[in-house]
This record gives C-alpha cells, sequence and structure tokens, in this order.
C-alpha cells in the first residue's frame, strides 16, 4: 500500500480493497471520503480514533487523495511513481491517471482521516512544474479517464 504519513484510514475498507487489488492486479483507493481534519480535530482524532469521530471536527471532505492499494503488476505497469516531480504536489494524481490509463483503478466506500499539519508552500517553481507536469498528463490521457467514469459511475477524474 502507499499511503501519506498523515492519512489514516478504516482497516475493513484496507482489507476489501487489498482483495480487489490482488482480483484485478490493479490498484484500489480505500476510501471514498478523506475527512480533513482541523488542527483540533487532529487532537481529538489522536486521542478518541475513528470510533469517536465527529464530522463537525473535520474542515472539508475530499473524495480522493491520501492512501492506494496497488498490486505490483499494476505498479510494473506505471513505472513507479513518475520521477519528473520535484517537492511537494501531483505525484499521486498522475500515477492515478496512469493506473487509469494503463492498468487498473478503482476505489472501495470507506473513510480515512487526513491529519491536520499546516500547509506545504504551492508558490513555489517545483510546484508549478508539478502542476504543469499533471495538467498534460491528464490531458493526454482524458479518453480514459471520462470511459472510467463512465463505467464506474462517477466522475473519475475529481477523485485522482
Amino acid at each position: 500500500m502507499v499511503a501519506d504519513a498523515d492519512t489514516i484510514p478504516e482497516q475493513p475498507s484496507v482489507a476489501r480493497a487489498v482483495i480487489i487489488a490482488q482480483v484485478t492486479k490493479g490498484a484500489v483507493r480505500p476510501h471514498d471520503k478523506l475527512w480533513r481534519l482541523s488542527r483540533a480535530g487532529t487532537a481529538r482524532f489522536e486521542k478518541n480514533g475513528p470510533e469517536r469521530f465527529h464530522p463537525g471536527e473535520a474542515i472539508r471532505t475530499h473524495p480522493g487523495g491520501g492512501l492506494l492499494v496497488i498490486h505490483r503488476e499494476a505498479w510494473e505497469a506505471v513505472q513507479g511513481f513518475p520521477e519528473a516531480f520535484t517537492g511537494w504536489g501531483h505525484e499521486d494524481s498522475y500515477m492515478g491517471i496512469s493506473l487509469v490509463a494503463r492498468a487498473s483503478w478503482d476505489r472501495v466506500e470507506g473513510n480515512a482521516w487526513h491529519l491536520w499539519h499546516p500547509a506545504p508552500a504551492t508558490n513555489t517553481p517545483e510546484y508549478a512544474r508539478n502542476r504543469q507536469l499533471l495538467a498534460e498528463h491528464r490531458n493526454r490521457h482524458l479518453l480514459a479517464i471520462r470511459r472510467a467514469s463512465r463505467d464506474k459511475g462517477f466522475d473519475v477524474g475529481k477523485v485522482l
């Protein structure tokens, strides 16, 4: 599993994602809702765990990001993370698009919690370059993203 160190998944969703990734030899995001916790929400989450989580402790939710269970065959099909990315940002979305285009990508229902931390700098040349790499990749694979969206019944492009 590829996981951001600041993201905690529900274990049953991870278990389902592992089974699906083994069967499809693809990649599966083990959640469809990522709760972005506030600073105070993170402190309460660390103390109380997911069982006592309250949605008011989140700043917002996001349908993607954070975690990915990936079969070795899918990893090799996309040649791992792209090395052209430097610094923070967008390498995971780039990989998701590659998986949609060259292997298999899906998600299962479930929650994950993103722990609060100071926001990374987005006004750097590296971040701008990463964003450009992602935009070009997305444009190259727009048909695959649209096809996957149609087949899965949700906007895959918003989730990646």
